[in-house]
């Protein structure tokens, strides 16, 4: 009898042991498991604060050359249905009538530049091989001569291939259909004028690589556009 005593007190004895280690060992288990947790939640916390800044930045980003493109067209357009540049591209470069059509399209350019200081319309027309810009308008022979002090590395033919081209609408980078960021790399919407197949005329309207760079916030990078 007080054998199997002594056993039953054994058992109880080893078992107040273990539920006191149990209990012990959760104990200084919960400080763990706190941490834990609020590390988890902590974490789940940051990453989303992350992911919906990374989203807002990359919304206005998005808007911000979504809004500068819009302007590349809008340019265009607008140059292209200009009633003075409308009749210049009836007129024969001889006529009197074209010099007095050119001046007026001209200012009209230069009071564009004034709303979108960015932005640069330039524009060739083969017959007479003029250049056409808010700053100026003459022979390509003349205008080349200025220009290639800021960059020799392309010929006056070379660069004449390259305006003359026919574009359908087309977004191209380029550091020579600027006149006024000429051997800068800028982002170009290029409309062709055409009457059948002859081209009459090229507006190039474009914006420094750099300024939407700028806006992105990226100093450094490339930027892939699909048109």
């Amino acid at each position: 009898m007080l054998r199997f005593y002594n056993k039953i007190k054994e058992r109880v004895s080893k078992s107040v042991i273990i539920t006191w280690l149990v209990s012990y060992v959760l104990i200084l288990l919960i400080p763990a498991f706190s941490s834990m947790f609020q590390f988890l939640y902590t974490n789940a916390f940051v990453v989303n604060q992350v992911n919906q800044s990374n989203e807002q930045l990359l919304s206005n980003i998005q808007h911000n050359i979504d809004s500068i493109f819009d302007t590349l067209i809008s340019s265009n357009t607008t140059s292209l249905y200009n009633e003075h540049f409308q009749r210049l591209l009836n007129l024969n470069s001889n006529e009197s009538e074209f010099r007095y059509e050119l001046k007026t399209f001209v200012n009209n350019l230069y009071t564009y530049k004034q709303v979108n200081p960015m932005v640069d319309i330039t524009i060739y027309m083969p017959e007479g091989n003029y250049l056409i810009n808010s700053s100026t308008a003459n022979h390509i022979s003349y205008i080349y001569g200025d220009l290639k002090s800021k960059d020799n590395s392309i010929t006056e033919e070379e660069w004449i291939d390259k305006l003359k081209n026919t574009y359908r609408d087309s977004y191209v980078i380029s550091p020579y259909m600027s006149y006024e960021d000429f051997g800068k790399d800028s982002m170009v919407f290029v409309r062709s004028v055409l009457s059948g197949s002859r081209l009459i005329a090229n507006i190039f309207v474009s914006i420094p690589s750099g300024y939407i760079e700028s806006i992105s916030g990226i100093s450094s990078g490339s930027f892939l556009i699909f048109n």
